[in-house]
């Protein structure tokens, strides 16, 4: 399944072929959102925030083909 994925902030520089910051990536059917950071290389120790077609996603949100999949760096502030 082709999913379109979104790296924001920090999370563009594991853009595979430094294609810029939106791209198409083919997952295997049963690919989760929790998933794909691993794929794209980022560290286990990053945390991200998900979003699924624009709504708030955990590791276990299951991807469908024609998904948009954005990623951003968990920010704290305060």
């Amino acid at each position: 399944m082709k999913v379109r994925v979104t790296l924001l902030v920090s999370l563009r520089q594991y853009t595979p072929d430094g294609g810029g910051d939106v791209f198409e990536l083919e997952l295997d059917p049963e690919t989760s959102a929790g998933m794909v950071p691993e794929a794209l290389g980022l560290p286990a120790k990053l945390q991200t925030v998900m979003l699924v077609n624009g709504r708030h996603a955990t590791e276990d949100t299951p991807l469908s083909d024609g998904d948009t999949l954005t990623l951003y760096p968990a920010m704290a502030g305060g």
